[in-house]
């Protein structure tokens, strides 16, 4: 908890610089504590101060990742879906794609929200999810496991990249 404290307090710190890299580290710590709408506020002004600062693509993926990661905790499947879908473009970018550590979360969140929207896209979202999630990211590892139980659910396996 004090590590938390700590960071929060940087993080804070850091926000009133307009660092967008700051927004997004204080809302992810915000999401991992459930306080969602905290973290929304300021993941939106991490993407507006990254927009006028020209912010490298890496800083903008993680932002609105973890937008659409607090909007599906929050049940709002459709503003989630369009972040992560904003994430993941960003992503596909295959000079963009090297600078970003957690390709596969982006892809990991957006087969949940489709997947509870009965949309049938979530299987390739799940295929995703496997081939860029790490076993070494803590949170990509808990959704890799949730990959691999609703491919298999849909009689596909996961082709998996290890993540080392």
């Amino acid at each position: 908890m004090q590590q938390f404290d700590k960071a929060r307090t940087e993080y804070l710190l850091a926000v009133k610089g307009d660092v967008p890299e700051a927004y997004n580290n204080l809302a992810r710590l915000l999401i991992k504590k459930k306080e969602y709408p905290q973290a929304v506020a300021l993941l939106n002004q991490g993407i507006l101060q990254a927009s006028k600062q020209d912010s490298f693509p890496d800083v903008k993926y993680s932002l609105f990742k973890n937008l659409g990661w607090a909007r599906f905790q929050q049940g709002r499947d459709t503003e989630a879906e369009q972040a992560l879908k904003a994430a993941t473009g960003i992503a596909s970018n295959p000079d963009v794609a090297k600078y970003i550590k957690n390709q596969g979360s982006a892809h990991c969140l957006l087969a949940q929200v489709l997947q509870r929207q009965k949309n049938p896209e979530a299987i390739q979202q799940w295929q995703q999810c496997c081939q860029l999630g790490s076993t070494l990211n803590p949170d990509e590892d808990t959704w890799l496991h949730l990959a691999h139980k609703n491919l298999k659910k849909g009689g596909q396996s996961c082709k998996k990249n290890l993540g080392f």
